[in-house]
């Protein structure tokens, strides 16, 4: 059984819960959190804000806090209700846990879609997306691309048959044609793409 939910309130809180046989991983972030280039750590979290881990699997739980307060950055990490240190394996897990929340949820789309934009350029995201699971997070990805790439039609046209290949919902691929239609139809060569998106 495998369930995941992200959700965001008007207070900046964001929930991810994700079941899946003996696992069970639930990241709750409030206010704004950044992180490193490669997700392995945590950059900076708005004042107030931070960021909680909870991860149970296989008889072992693990849980990690990052808070921002007065003081600045704190983490704290404890391994079955004892405190532990952030050794290797902790920041290794930390790592791939966080990878792994970011790739599956969508947090942070847009500003993730930036920096690939930046580093690799369109291609790269394309790329990215092929990386990600489910539909929506496919979709908010392309979102971003489409918002931020100034895509040529080359580009918008291998966008969206790999929107096609790679998303199975109808209404993921519809919110993506709409997106493209506000922002693209502006030449006869994009109108000709759009209408074959649309088929």
């Amino acid at each position: 059984h495998s369930h995941s939910d992200s959700d965001s309130d008007g207070n900046n809180n964001w929930n991810w819960h994700h079941v899946d046989n003996d696992i069970d991983l639930h990241v709750t972030i409030r206010g704004h959190v950044e992180f490193t280039d490669d997700y392995a750590d945590i950059k900076s979290i708005t004042a107030g804000g931070s960021i909680r881990i909870v991860d149970s699997k296989g008889g072992t739980t693990r849980k990690f806090e990052a808070s921002n307060d007065a003081a600045g950055l704190k983490r704290a990490y404890w391994v079955n209700g004892q405190s532990a240190p952030l050794n290797d394996d902790a920041r290794a897990w930390l790592a791939k846990i966080l990878d792994e929340t970011v790739r599956k949820s969508g947090y942070d789309a847009p500003a993730r879609v930036q920096r690939i934009l930046r580093e690799r350029g369109p291609q790269g995201v394309l790329a990215e997306i092929s990386q990600l699971s489910g539909d929506y997070v496919k979709r908010i990805y392309f979102d971003a691309l489409l918002d931020q790439g100034n895509l040529d039609a080359t580009t918008a046209r291998l966008a969206l048959q790999q929107a096609g290949r790679e998303m199975h919902s109808d209404y993921e691929k519809t919110q993506l044609l709409i997106k493209l239609s506000e922002r693209y139809l502006t030449s006869d060569e994009m109108r000709t793409i759009y209408l074959e998106g649309v088929n």
